[in-house]
């Protein structure tokens, strides 16, 4: 199953690209692009555990989702601010079938962090430039995706 990993990996790799790159170019990634990485963390799921591994995906991109969601709603309400646009809650929802339940928990509390560290360092100073909220739930997604194999390969 190491190498059905691996493929994983690199097909997640391919797919995060237009959700980070077409927002650098000014551009909305198309909502085709999380459909394609749901769809994929689906199909991974089901290739590992059959019918129960892409109920799980199915039953940890719902989970991620509400999560996501109240604790936007908690920091709008809070706050007023709105770290995350619908895009980024869509790529980390979707992104959260791919990987599973252990590591979506764990993309979800590392961009959680980072988020909140730039937020703080911009509320401190107003001249820097917004925190790209793309990029940082890409490297939270992809280093819960690499630490998963690395956890395998041991």
């Amino acid at each position: 199953m190491v190498a059905l990993d691996y493929i994983r990996l690199a097909v997640l790799i391919v797919l995060v690209l237009p959700p980070v790159v077409l927002p650098w170019e000014g551009r909305r990634a198309p909502d085709a692009a999380y459909a394609a990485i749901a769809l994929a963390g689906l199909a991974f799921g089901f290739a590992r555990s059959g019918p129960e591994g892409a109920a799980l995906a199915l039953a940890t991109g719902a989970a991620c989702l509400a999560l996501i969601l109240s604790q936007v709603a908690a920091l709008r309400f809070a706050s007023g601010m709105q770290i995350l646009t619908g895009g980024q809650i869509k790529l980390l929802s979707s992104a959260a079938l791919y990987l599973g339940p252990v590591a979506a928990c764990a993309m979800v509390l590392i961009t959680g962090l980072m988020l909140f560290i730039m937020g703080a360092i911009y509320s401190i100073s107003s001249k820097g430039r917004r925190p790209d909220a793309n990029a940082i739930a890409v490297m939270a997604i992809l280093c819960t995706g690499f630490g998963q194999i690395m956890m395998l390969v041991r």
